[in-house]
């Protein structure tokens, strides 16, 4: 947890407070805990849309006969992860690029994991509790807790920055010319029949449904994994 500071404000009015991760992904895999093989086990979505990932031998849903196994397993990690932070809020993220596109990930992770959560709250000697919340409720909750303004401040840009070795974040400012103009030519086209469309006032339904396909496909081609 540190705050960002722009170079040039001197004042700091534009700070912002920032939480990074401390392992090496933001996937299910590496943000429970510092083993990746343990975090594996937890990887929920696999059971429903195994699209990139192998489950792991041990990943099981939660059951009533394995979920204390399960819960203090994956609680041991929790807390590990909780020695690096400042505060007696531990950020776990569950999601990643595209991990909720199949409709029945959601269902399968949340059900999963809310055996472990009730078995864990239910459990006082643990002395921990657990809940789903959002960005908002994680930081709000490190607000209540902590002085921010005594956190150390980062000043001038993140980027560019390496993941591993040399690998930097760089290329996709420059790399692949040709379909990054296609973006543009895209987008522009996009834009004129957005503003030929809004004339029609809605009578022409084909149009409106081409139309939101085209902007879900120039969406995804926007990634940094596509241009």
């Amino acid at each position: 947890m540190l705050t960002s500071n722009h170079s040039t404000d001197d004042a700091g009015t534009t700070d912002i407070l920032t939480h990074l991760a401390p392992f090496f992904g933001y996937n299910s895999k590496y943000t429970c805990g510092p083993d990746p093989d343990v975090c594996s086990q937890y990887d929920f979505r696999i059971l429903k849309n195994p699209r990139w990932f192998k489950p792991h031998r041990l990943l099981a849903r939660t059951t009533p006969s394995n979920v204390k196994e399960r819960s203090l397993k994956i609680l041991d990690q929790w807390r590990k992860k909780a020695a690096l932070h400042t505060t007696n809020t531990v950020f776990i993220e569950v999601g990643d690029d595209f991990m909720y596109e199949h409709k029945g990930v959601l269902p399968e992770v949340y059900q999963n994991y809310k055996g472990i959560i009730d078995y864990i709250n239910s459990d006082a000697s643990l002395n921990t509790s657990v809940d789903w919340g959002t960005l908002s409720d994680y930081f709000d909750s490190v607000r209540r807790q902590f002085d921010t303004s005594r956190l150390p401040v980062l000043s001038g840009d993140f980027f560019t920055y390496a993941d591993r070795e040399a690998d930097y974040w760089s290329g996709y400012y420059t790399a692949r010319p040709f379909y990054k103009n296609l973006d543009r030519v895209l987008e522009s086209a996009l834009r004129r029949t957005e503003i030929l469309l809004s004339f029609d006032r809605g009578t022409a339904r084909a149009g409106q449904d081409k139309m939101a396909q085209a902007r879900r496909a120039l969406s995804l081609f926007q990634h940094h994994d596509g241009i």
